[in-house]
């Protein structure tokens, strides 16, 4: 019951401190909560509901400081008017199994333990370790209420995590093709050979290396034979003349035309 408690004050409170106190309508409400004096809790609540008779939090508020103050008569029948709003009627119901409980009513408690689970209340580890309900643990009926919880608590984290499947079960799938693959052939030809590529036109003759600007040097004339002493015998007769070289025919003059 505590711990159901403290998660609905902590959502308040963070509700709350959004505004400043001069502007937060339920300030009173939020001095409550943040109070740790028994003593005070009950007058914050009242000038709370003062300024807002229907706000829930605030009647819930009031009833868990009583139940802490182990007043649980009036505990049970500040619960009890709760039921009446019909809000969060899984932690009304399961509040007042533990005052039950406490109080030595078993018929009741697990009668609204019963109810609490019915309107969706799941906290199978609150169930099985809260004190307050250690006096109808061995109930057979709670034992079966555990199961129940349990198993909603398995199927709410199943429907959490599986999102995707849940919102495409009910789209068509798409159909398969029927288009077929072809047969193979009995023999596998080899493929035709492609045309040979047209032959390009004959080009000029592609010139040969480009020769450097700089004149070719002529080759060198032999050089002269150098006299020996037999070339100077002066028994020996001398060498006859080179013959000359014919002297080139003239060109014959064109004859004059004829007049």
């Amino acid at each position: 019951m505590k711990r159901a408690l403290l998660v609905a004050g902590t959502l308040a409170i963070a509700a709350g401190l959004q505004a400043a106190p001069t502007e937060n309508p339920y300030h009173w409400y939020h001095e409550a909560v943040c109070s740790t004096s028994l003593a005070d809790q009950p007058g914050l609540f009242e000038k709370s509901l003062a300024d807002h008779p229907k706000h829930f939090a605030s009647k819930h508020g009031m009833a868990v400081v009583y139940y802490r103050k182990n007043d649980l008569a009036k505990a049970i029948e500040l619960f009890e008017a709760e039921l009446a709003d019909g809000k969060a009627l899984g932690i009304v119901h399961y509040d007042l199994a533990c005052c039950y409980a406490l109080k030595g009513d078993k018929a009741l408690a697990v009668d609204h333990l019963r109810k609490a689970v019915r309107h969706g209340f799941s906290d199978w580890r609150l169930l099985r370790e809260d004190g307050d309900l250690d006096s109808i643990r061995d109930d057979p009926h709670v034992a079966k209420l555990m199961k129940r919880a349990t198993a909603r608590r398995a199927q709410s984290k199943a429907a959490a995590t599986e999102p995707a499947a849940a919102s495409t079960a009910g789209e068509p799938k798409p159909k398969k093709s029927r288009s077929r693959k072809p047969k193979k052939a009995a023999a596998e030809e080899p493929p035709a050979a492609a045309p040979a590529a047209p032959e390009p036109p004959a080009a000029a003759s592609a010139p040969g290396p480009v020769e450097s600007k700089a004149a070719a040097p002529a080759p060198a004339a032999p050089a002269p034979a150098t006299p020996s002493a037999e070339d100077f015998d002066p028994t020996a007769d001398p060498a006859p003349p080179a013959p000359a070289a014919p002297a080139p025919a003239a060109a014959p003059a064109p004859a004059a035309p004829a007049k």
